[in-house]
């Protein structure tokens, strides 16, 4: 619980000051510590017009983040982005930031992985499994076609 609107403001500023937080994730936060609605957003507004909140900035972190740790494709990135309530220009603008070879690279090391651990009875079976599991990972439909593709998979293709 917040006692004020300024421990609050205090409390998120030096939150911001560690890590990387977006309009939304305050509003909620300061709304389950009791602030009022208005209340509520005028913390926000303050750690905007002070450069605590930067939805641009964050972006680009959450973007290079799930990339790079989480592994995850462009399209479930989009996904968490706007579920965030980030715009569609912002979200797009941190998009950018993402490498097409990159990703295919990552999907690539991803499925390979996954297909020592698959057990299925045909390839074509195995294949499927491998579809889905790239597509539940976010990645694009093309990408993912043209990687499965290019893997060794035995007895796929032969007639």
């Amino acid at each position: 619980m917040y006692e004020s609107v300024e421990t609050a403001y205090a409390r998120a500023a030096a939150a911001c000051a560690r890590r990387e937080y977006c309009r939304a994730d305050w509003l909620r936060k300061l709304a389950a510590g009791g602030l009022e609605d208005a209340a509520c957003r005028q913390v926000v507004e303050r750690l905007v017009s002070e450069g605590f909140i930067d939805e641009l900035r964050y972006a680009r972190a959450f973007v290079h983040d799930k990339a790079a740790y989480n592994r995850w494709g462009m399209l479930k990135i989009k996904q968490a982005l706007r579920l965030k309530g980030l715009s569609a220009e912002v979200v797009e603008a941190a998009l950018g930031t993402l490498e097409t070879e990159n990703s295919e690279q990552t999907l690539r090391e991803l499925l390979q992985a996954k297909m020592r651990g698959i057990r299925a009875a045909s390839a074509y079976e195995l294949r499927g499994k491998l579809m889905r599991f790239a597509a539940g990972r976010g990645f694009e439909p093309d990408c993912i076609f043209r990687v499965i593709d290019e893997l060794e998979i035995p007895g796929y293709g032969e007639d």
